[in-house]
């Protein structure tokens, strides 16, 4: 039965009898109503002359009523009459000579004593003669005469009618039998000649599926559906030959730029297992075995297999680690399947080793710095101020050269604080007070220590506080320091009577300080670097303020161990927006709930 020439053939059957058994019903029935019609239409006959000759023999008694029946012209061998009255009792009949009468009881009598003339094409009553059931047609009329209400009842035996009903069934059923037979060979036929040339197609087509392509085409032998099929087989073939060795070559180019890459990648299956790697990937990280697995490179790169396993489809876990005498950044980078779900892991590995020993100079420069420029700072300061105690001669010249020297110490003692502060956080040596804080407070009290600043420039910041709470968890003092940096730096820059627009937002994981100037803004090629050490976007306008380079880089460092960020908005001439996120479920290392 998995063969469709056997479904065929049955649907075809099935389909013919179906037919003939709605045929024949059909026919059966319409031949009972129109047998059924006919007997009643004999029946209203009978009664019709029984009344006509009741009409014309000027009957006034009963007995006259079975004279009357008794009369050969009423009396007809198939015909059973009687006459009823009003109350139902039997005054006269074909079938008994002398009274008492037989009376009778069904549902024609009842109809026609209501008034209404009624037939019934199938009534049951036993012979008591011979004892066997006989099935009659009956029909019932109620007529008046001479005043009196009375029913002519009439029978006809049905045996004749049920007889020819049975012949007719008997001839349905043998011709849908030949039918059926004839149709079982003739649909057998019809099946297989149109599964046979689809058994070709389909012994073609798992050729095809088990990448034979160059076998012979499959013959085209008509030009109905089965051919269009047969041509759209071979039109497939071709075209899938043609794109397997488009792909072949485009996967053999690729295969060369994979090799030849000097990043080294490694594509993980979704168990973890190797799939590909580059030569460049096996000279980072040594010979590559087929027992090497994500968790081993995870172990490598010290990182853990379930963050990078749980990464999403747009997401980079990034990190970085040593390995014979070489620095390496490992990103993984999950990739998805047609269902978009995640289908494995890509590792992408750079050497960074010269990037990473540039940093590490710069730390060390920034330190050795800060340590050597601490004696003469010293020196300056302890000369500035014996002159500034009296020991010039002349008032004018002294002052202003002891200013000069005061004000350079005090750029050197920042630049020596800001270069500390960096090494500090490189070496991660500061230790936060974590507590929560209403950043609308925190705010204010960053705008009422720049509001002096602000005021000699004749600025005004205007201060919209967040409606509702705004807790966030941080260390006050180093959150003050960011916030004057950049409030601070809106003051700098922006021109004077110039207004500066502090407000906070809220999203759905931070909130939003928002600090906008007024100022001569940032050129966008530069946007991405002001958050660099030591980079001025204008460095000789930068010294004249006192600007060292370094602020945005530790307010940078500082936004971060708090799990937010800063970014910059500008265009050149019309302002600056510094935003900076705190995180609403920052928790923080350890929290102090107390200082």
């Amino acid at each position: 039965m998995k063969s469709i020439k056997w479904k065929l053939a049955l649907l075809y059957l099935a389909l013919i009898s179906i037919v003939m058994i709605s045929s024949g019903t059909f026919i059966v029935f319409e031949l009972q109503r129109v047998e059924n019609e006919n007997s009643r239409t004999m029946l209203e006959s009978y009664v019709e002359r029984i009344r006509e000759q009741i009409a014309r023999g000027g009957i006034y008694s009963r007995e006259d009523f079975q004279a009357l029946l008794q009369h050969p012209v009423a009396a007809f061998s198939q015909y059973r009459g009687n006459i009823l009255d009003s109350a139902g009792n039997t005054i006269a009949t074909t079938v008994e000579t002398t009274p008492p009468f037989t009376n009778h009881r069904n549902s024609v009598i009842v109809s026609a004593l209501a008034g209404r003339p009624a037939f019934s094409a199938n009534d049951v009553n036993q012979d008591m003669t011979s004892m066997r059931v006989r099935r009659w047609m009956s029909y019932a009329e109620p007529f008046t005469h001479n005043g009196e209400s009375f029913v002519i009842f009439v029978q006809m035996e049905a045996d004749s009618v049920n007889q020819s009903m049975e012949n007719a069934v008997t001839i349905i059923v043998m011709a849908s039998f030949w039918a059926l037979a004839i149709t079982s060979v003739v649909g057998y036929v019809f099946a297989n000649n149109i599964t046979t040339p689809i058994k070709g197609l389909t012994g073609k087509a798992k050729e095809f599926a088990a990448g034979n392509l160059d076998q012979e085409l499959v013959d085209v032998k008509s030009e109905d559906e089965i051919g269009q099929l047969t041509n759209s087989l071979n039109h497939m073939a071709r075209e899938l030959n043609a794109t397997i060795l488009a792909i072949s070559e485009e996967r053999n180019k690729q295969e060369i730029i994979f090799q030849n890459m000097s990043d080294g990648i490694i594509a993980f299956d979704g168990r973890g297992e190797v799939m590909q790697f580059n030569f460049a990937a096996e000279d980072m990280l040594g010979e590559i075995d087929k027992d090497f697995n994500l968790a081993g490179l995870a172990k490598i790169v010290s990182v853990s297999v379930e963050d990078i396993t749980k990464l999403n489809s747009d997401a980079v876990s990034e990190a970085t680690f040593s390995r014979d005498e070489r620095y390496i950044s490992a990103n993984f980078s999950p990739y998805t399947n047609k269902q978009n779900e995640v289908g494995g892991i890509i590792a992408v590995l750079q050497d960074v080793t010269k990037h990473k020993k540039l940093d590490e100079m710069r730390k060390e420069f920034i330190a050795n710095v800060s340590h050597e420029i601490r004696t003469p700072l010293t020196t300056i300061k302890s000369y500035s101020e014996t002159l500034l105690s009296g020991a010039a001669e002349d008032a004018q010249i002294r002052d202003k050269f002891l200013k000069i020297i005061n004000d350079d110490a005090d750029r050197m003692t920042f630049l020596v604080k800001d270069l500390l502060q960096l090494s500090k956080f490189d070496n991660n040596q500061f230790d936060y007070k974590y507590r929560k804080w209403d950043l609308n407070y925190i705010v204010k009290e960053s705008i009422f220590k720049n509001k002096i600043l602000a005021d000699n420039k004749k600025q005004s910041i205007y201060f919209t506080p967040f409606e509702g709470e705004a807790e966030v968890v941080v260390d006050i003092d180093r959150i003050g320091q960011v916030l004057s940096n950049i409030i601070s730096n809106a003051v700098k820059y922006s021109f004077e009577e110039k207004a500066i627009f502090v407000h906070i937002e809220e999203s759905e994981k931070f909130f939003k300080l928002l600090v906008r100037d007024e100022g001569i803004g940032i050129p966008k090629e530069d946007l991405k670097r002001v958050f660099e050490r030591f980079f001025r976007v204008d460095k000789a306008r930068s010294r004249a303020m006192g600007g060292t380079g370094l602020g945005l880089p530790i307010a940078q460092e500082i936004m971060e161990r708090h799990g937010g960020r800063i970014v910059a908005q500008s265009d050149i001439g019309e302002g600056t927006t510094m935003t900076a996120f705190f995180p609403k479920e920052f928790e923080g290392e350890s929290v102090d709930e107390t200082s």
